[in-house]
């Protein structure tokens, strides 16, 4: 909270009257004591009971805080544990009407916020958050985050400042996201490196640096094109013109996913693209690993095991992220975010853009929302002599030995009823793959 100026009074502590001041902006720390042991000017306040009578309304924004940041959750403490003591407040308060909101309070999540902070049979007012404007694609990374070429896709080849889209790309990690910006920057003409058309963005930045280039990435008329920023920009952040959305990585959980999908362009009328970059090795994910009786299996987000503060990305990996990825039912996009959110509203399903998600089969190419080519090594040999690559077996081997036995016992079966058998003889499969095979080689 800013504590106003000479002019305007909040609270008279000697009349018990209130001050000039109607509003008050507060952060959820400013109610409780600092690490220090001290309470703030605010937190003394609220503990006034003098002033706690001219309170009238509470509005809680951002109210899925409570779970994500205020509850210890698998084995990790809690990133902002105030949200978790919002009830102390609610105690002080017991007369006083409170709103929360949030567009990402899925079923565990909201149980945890009515604990906390509404009365029972409160009014549930609820609008879908899907958004009809947004087109949603997954892409799989060549090899690794690591690998800067797999970001050429978001810069025009060759560069020109007129085919140059407005992005926002997300990165877990600062250092990864500052890197991807100076690549980006590189990539640009000479004359151009120099002009902010690439900034990255992450909390560690000075205040006057992140007012900067967050308000000129925020205006229409702004110079910077692509940001790449952290999940400072991913929440209560609203920007009218962003054309594409990317997470790089894989979403920490789901309302970490709609959070940072949700800042795609606004303005109806408008279509805008949100694409989740991610690694290979999320599609070697076993779901059956999440199965774990140490974990709750009503928490679509649970990794697959207790977190330690060493655990790597793929210990950390919520099950509702890799089941959005790996396509299980439901398979469309829109649809999985809306049952994941218990969304059953009118128009959850609904779009104008003209795709829904990639998942359709309906002719959705990624390519052709991208400003420049995705990054695809193996298509750059066309030159060289290489045999082509035959598709795997999906099916485990010892499935495999089963299938072809059932396979070898069908087709004696159709050899035995054959009337022309004795002149036309059964032949084994590994022979048959012989004879075709000298076939070919003739």
């Amino acid at each position: 909270m800013r504590w106003p100026s000479p002019t305007s009074t909040i609270f008279n502590s000697k009349t018990k009257t209130p001050g000039t001041v109607k509003h008050f902006i507060v952060t959820t720390e400013q109610m409780f004591k600092s690490k220090e042991g001290y309470l703030t000017r605010f937190g003394h306040l609220i503990r006034t009971l003098a002033f706690r009578k001219t309170i009238r309304r509470v509005f809680v924004d951002e109210a899925h805080f409570i779970y994500f940041a205020g509850t210890p959750r698998y084995n990790v403490p809690a990133f902002r544990p105030s949200w978790g003591r919002l009830n102390e407040i609610k105690i002080l308060l017991p007369s006083i009407p409170w709103q929360v909101l949030t567009a990402t309070s899925p079923p565990h999540v909201l149980s945890v916020i009515e604990t906390a902070v509404l009365k029972p049979n409160y009014e549930l007012i609820r609008i879908t958050s899907n958004r009809p404007n947004t087109i949603y694609a997954t892409h799989c990374m060549v090899k690794s985050l690591d690998v800067m070429e797999n970001y050429d896709c978001f810069l025009p080849s060759p560069f020109d400042i007129k085919l140059q889209k407005k992005i926002l790309l997300f990165f877990n990690d600062r250092n990864l996201g500052r890197r991807v910006a100076s690549y980006l920057n590189g990539k640009l003409p000479e004359n151009l490196k120099s002009q902010d058309l690439i900034k990255h963005y992450d909390s560690i930045m000075s205040p006057q640096y992140l007012e900067k280039y967050h308000s000129d990435f925020a205006r229409e008329d702004g110079k910077c094109k692509i940001l790449c920023a952290t999940s400072a920009e991913a929440v209560g952040i609203d920007f009218a013109d962003v054309d594409i959305v990317g997470y790089m990585g894989i979403p920490q959980d789901e309302c970490d996913d709609l959070q940072r999908g949700g800042r795609v362009i606004r303005r109806m009328g408008k279509i805008g693209l949100y694409v989740i970059f991610y690694e290979p090795w999320v599609l070697d994910v076993d779901i059956k690993d999440f199965d774990n009786p140490l974990m709750d299996e009503k928490d679509p987000d649970r990794p697959r095991a207790p977190l330690k503060p060493t655990s790597n990305k793929k210990e950390r990996a919520a099950l509702s992220a890799i089941r959005l990825i790996q396509g299980h039912e439901p398979v469309c996009i829109r649809e999985f975010k809306a049952k994941y959110l218990k969304d059953d509203a009118p128009d959850a399903l609904h779009y104008f853009a003209p795709f829904c998600c990639d998942r359709h089969g309906n002719g959705f190419e990624l390519q052709d929302f991208l400003p420049g080519p995705i990054y695809r090594p193996h298509t750059e040999t066309s030159t060289s002599k290489r045999k082509p690559v035959r598709g795997k077996y999906r099916l485990p081997k010892a499935h495999r030995v089963i299938l072809q036995q059932h396979l070898e016992d069908w087709r004696q079966m159709e050899h035995e009823a054959d009337v022309l058998k004795s002149v036309r003889p059964l032949r084994s499969f590994d022979e048959r793959h012989q004879s075709l095979k000298q076939r070919d080689q003739v």
